[in-house]
């Protein structure tokens, strides 16, 4: 039995585990989901609140929503070139974007690393190109290319370091959860998000967050509501459902009446 929120009137509260192997048939996927019970006990609800939660770190940092490098050559009229998803490092990055624009163009791509500032050069030895920064979704922002346009030249220097951290926190976005309240986001979009978790786990490892009881995210909603059917993405920091590439994840809640 815990306090409400005055602290003077105790209320009844039970504790509610959400894992994505609970979704129901015809769910989207494993973090686009539906859950959905007759219990009882969650069909008149005044407040809920986040207790803890499992999170794998699994989603690859490039990934299908960032894996496009855009490169304008002047030898061709390709610009887009689709880099295998899968795990990478910054080296590893830099061979696989050199190994498919090499396959499309004549003479050869270099991208090197500073040793001392650790920022990225790109240069072709044959021709110019045209490097125009695009969406959080590209590679070329991945690799350190963020600001400016510029064309016809022959090499150019990123001018960021490059950022392969991957996952680093997930919204939990539910509009029966979040009760219609939404998270503004970049350019206008608005989700209803209920909380974050920050992924803080290396990558391969599961993430374990459980809330302190003082700074726990919660809602209270403005009537004793029904939420046997609760709908739930996992969205990652670029607002796309995450892919922990077939792992599961779980959620506990504190529900009160």
């Amino acid at each position: 039995m815990n306090m409400d929120m005055t602290g003077c009137n105790p209320m009844e509260s039970r504790l509610l585990r959400i894992s994505s192997q609970d979704r129901t048939v015809g769910s989207i996927s494993r973090y686009n989901m539906t859950y959905a019970t007759n219990d009882s006990d969650l069909q008149e609800i005044k407040k809920i609140s986040l207790k803890s939660a499992e999170i794998p770190n699994t989603q690859y940092n490039i990934n299908s929503n960032n894996n496009v490098f855009f490169f304008a050559n002047s030898q061709t009229s390709q610009v887009a070139y689709v880099i295998p998803v899968g795990q990478y490092t910054t080296s590893t990055l830099m061979s696989a974007v050199v190994s498919v624009v090499s396959a499309v163009i004549s003479g050869s791509i270099t991208l090197v690393q500073n040793a001392l500032t650790n920022k990225i050069t790109l240069a072709i030895n044959s021709g110019t190109f045209n490097m125009t920064p695009g969406s959080h979704f590209q590679i070329n922002l991945v690799l350190g290319f963020k600001s400016g346009s510029f064309s016809s030249v022959s090499t150019l220097t990123a001018d960021s370091l490059p950022n392969l951290a991957g996952l680093k926190t997930v919204y939990i976005a539910s509009q029966t959860l979040s009760n219609h309240s939404a998270m503004i986001c970049s350019q206008g979009l608005k989700q209803n998000v209920f909380c974050n978790i920050p992924i803080t786990a290396s990558y391969g490892s599961t993430m374990s967050f459980e809330e302190d009881e003082t700074t726990s995210d919660f809602v209270v909603f403005h009537s004793r509501k029904n939420i046997s059917t609760i709908e739930i993405k996992l969205l990652d920091q670029e607002n796309n459902v995450v892919d922990l590439n077939g792992l599961d994840w779980s959620l506990v809640f504190r529900v009160y009446h």
